[in-house]
């Protein structure tokens, strides 16, 4: 079986029998409870858990913050995340010419949607190469991004003329009340410790600023047919509009839910069941207003 499998599979496969047979403790990675519940198996070797404190659906065995940096920078980089690779100069020439419009890279929907919560700087966390960033810059926002892998932020400081922060000790000393809009597409999911990144977004954003946070709904239709196959290497967390109302308003935040597409409206938890019918889309649009201060 092992012969069938990529030298990264049989090196995470390995990886996770070693946490197993180490015992690894099953313990929440978001807020420590002891007890959860086995809600699915994936490939044998890996299991999806719902906590029963925080609801947090999470993968064990559990990743190392720089374990997962090492994988990221090299090599998290395949056909089925083609937002992480990078462009050739030919390719990245066409598309800065077209302003990324109708490129692979092309977010204008998101923007757009982005732009009707005002606010004139923007920080986008886990930005890549920047691509979406500089069509954030396009659109007005002055923008700072930051990206945990250091190849990538290098590649949009060079090529796009960015300001892309790569360590968390850089994005640490920013001041307090910094960004009006803070934006993260497809990153939660693959983060080993949340707090770290809510902490961060409460603290940078200005009194009565915007948290966008966008992730795979891991309570949509989708996530239902799925069951564990949500979580695998890349994705160490199955985030789910319950999870966010249960733990997200203790940072200061009030919370409104939608799915694509981006022309819906946006609602508040009492307004939904958190029902697969409620909230059908693939991606989960969870939209944080700080507090005013």
């Amino acid at each position: 079986m092992l012969a069938q499998l990529k030298p990264d599979n049989i090196r995470f496969a390995l990886w996770c029998v070693g946490r197993m047979l180490a015992g690894q403790p099953r313990t929440c990675p978001y807020c420590d409870n002891a007890t959860s519940e086995l809600v699915g198996r994936e490939k044998l070797i890996l299991a999806l858990r719902r906590c029963t404190n925080c609801k947090l659906l999470f993968r064990t065995p559990k990743d190392e913050p720089e374990a997962a940096r090492k994988y990221y920078e090299t090599r998290y980089n395949t056909a089925a995340t083609p937002a992480t690779d990078l462009p050739t100069m030919e390719v990245l020439a066409a598309a800065k010419a077209s302003k990324f419009k109708g490129s692979r890279w092309d977010f204008s929907e998101k923007v757009e949607f982005v732009k009707g919560f005002g606010g004139k700087t923007l920080l986008e966390f886990g930005c890549s190469w920047g691509y979406t960033l500089a069509q954030f810059r396009e659109a007005g926002y002055d923008v700072t991004g930051f990206e945990y892998s250091r190849p990538r932020a290098s590649f949009g400081r060079e090529h796009l003329d960015l300001d892309i922060l790569e360590e968390y000790a850089q994005i640490d000393a920013v001041p307090d009340n910094s960004y009006d809009v803070i934006f993260t597409n497809h990153v939660l999911e693959h983060l080993p410790d949340l707090k770290v990144a809510f902490r961060l977004f409460a603290r940078l954003l200005t009194p009565g600023g915007t948290l966008v946070m966008v992730i795979p709904n891991g309570s949509g239709p989708t996530a239902m047919q799925l069951g564990a196959a949500m979580i695998s290497q890349e994705h160490v967390t199955s985030l789910t509009a319950e999870f966010f109302d249960r733990n997200v308003a203790d940072y200061g935040f009030t919370l409104r839910y939608m799915t694509e597409p981006y022309s819906g409206t946006p609602r508040d938890y009492a307004q939904i069941s958190a029902a697969p019918e409620d909230l059908p889309g693939k991606e989960l649009v969870v939209i944080a207003q700080h507090a005013d201060g």
